[in-house]
């Protein structure tokens, strides 16, 4: 029954402990609330009680209160020490994809003449010629060149493009009238990292390159309408009858 008594007394002596502490927090917030533009630190809560030596009981006593002869002095920290860190959390599971990005920038290559020159017969004369293309990929190409046929020139002048890996015409542009003429050229191509973009021009008699050049960029990607695949062009220069045409012109004679 003692022994009951004492655990009765503790559990009494316990709860009036937590009374107290839950009413100091109140009134810690009343105050702080009253206060609320004032950032203060937290205060360190000591509490301070005796515990009877022979049953446990617990009071709370005032820092200046002493102890009786059967009593021993317990205080401890209404806020305790931090604890150590604990152990590293388990790795959590990928996230989703993230949403598309936006398009790169493009990439071009580019060559522009200015100064003229007298064309040579075709295969022509190398006009312009970008630098070394970095990526492998299809790029769109624009060449434009001004043209001055002389009189004299029953060939005319005409300007390809091509690549320097191989100098094979992609597509033609030029003219068999005499004078100022332009010659424009579109084009799709797709090459290997380390070759180039070239414009080739061909004329005789004196015909000349006036002015002109080419551009080309990477492009993403292509929606050819085209139903045949595109191969360069059979070295042919315009104006002038093929060997099929030459057989027919005989056979006529």
């Amino acid at each position: 029954m003692k022994v009951l008594s004492k655990l009765t007394t503790s559990k009494m002596l316990l709860s009036a402990v937590l009374a107290t502490l839950i009413v100091g927090t109140a009134t810690a917030a009343q105050q702080s609330s009253a206060s609320a533009d004032v950032i203060q630190p937290a205060a360190v809560v000591t509490i301070i009680s005796c515990v009877n030596n022979a049953t446990g009981a617990i009071r709370i006593v005032g820092n200046t209160t002493v102890c009786k002869s059967t009593e021993h002095k317990v205080e401890w920290n209404q806020k305790g020490a931090r604890g150590p860190k604990g152990p590293q959390g388990l790795q959590g599971q990928p996230g989703p994809a993230g949403a598309q990005g936006p398009p790169g920038i493009s990439v071009g290559y580019s060559s522009i003449v200015t100064e003229g020159s007298t064309l040579a017969a075709f295969p022509g004369a190398l006009i312009a010629q970008s630098n070394p293309v970095a990526t492998t990929g299809t790029y769109f190409i624009s060449a434009s060149a001004f043209l001055d046929i002389e009189s004299s020139d029953n060939t005319g002048a005409f300007c390809y493009d091509t690549i320097a890996s191989s100098g094979a015409p992609f597509q033609f542009s030029g003219s068999l009238t005499n004078g100022l003429q332009p010659a424009s050229i579109t084009d799709v191509i797709t090459v290997s990292a380390g070759d180039s973009f070239q414009l080739v021009c061909s004329g005789s008699d004196s015909s000349e390159f006036l002015n002109g050049g080419l551009t080309a960029i990477l492009i993403n990607s292509v929606s050819d309408s085209s139903k045949k695949p595109r191969h360069p062009r059979t070295l042919h220069l315009p104006g002038v009858p093929t060997q099929h045409q030459k057989a027919g012109q005989l056979l006529d004679k």
